[in-house]
């Protein structure tokens, strides 16, 4: 009987360990760090000359990785709604990551060779 209670208790202890470690990768990550992006996102563009008024959408998401993750975020423009942008931190800074085709269209092809919101530096 000391043995099963044990074994019971020893995996209990696991089980917990594993969930609270991974908490973040289960739910999703955390609101607070996807708002925290968010207005970080709208700073960075902001210091670019971009009003909110530009910005269609963001979306903000954890991306899980094998061991840990990150918090990325699609950028979609209200003038070119045919390609979304990736922002993600890079050494705590907003880092434009690369774009893609977020609506496809005729226009798409077109946005792909002449994205308006690539950012250069």
């Amino acid at each position: 009987m000391n043995f099963k209670r044990f074994l019971l208790i020893s995996f209990i202890i696991l089980l917990s360990f594993v969930l609270i470690s991974n908490w973040e990768r289960i739910i999703g990550g955390y609101d607070s760090k996807k708002i925290k992006m968010e207005s970080d996102i709208k700073r960075h563009l902001a210091q670019r000359n971009v009003s909110e008024d530009d910005i269609y959408k963001i979306e903000v998401f954890y991306n899980v990785k094998l061991l840990g993750g990150d918090y990325q975020a699609r950028v979609v423009f209200n003038d070119e709604k045919e390609l979304d942008y990736i922002y993600y931190y890079l050494d705590g800074i907003i880092t434009q990551g690369g774009y893609g085709v977020y609506t496809k269209n005729e226009k798409s092809r077109w946005a792909m060779e002449n994205p308006k919101h690539l950012e250069e530096d």
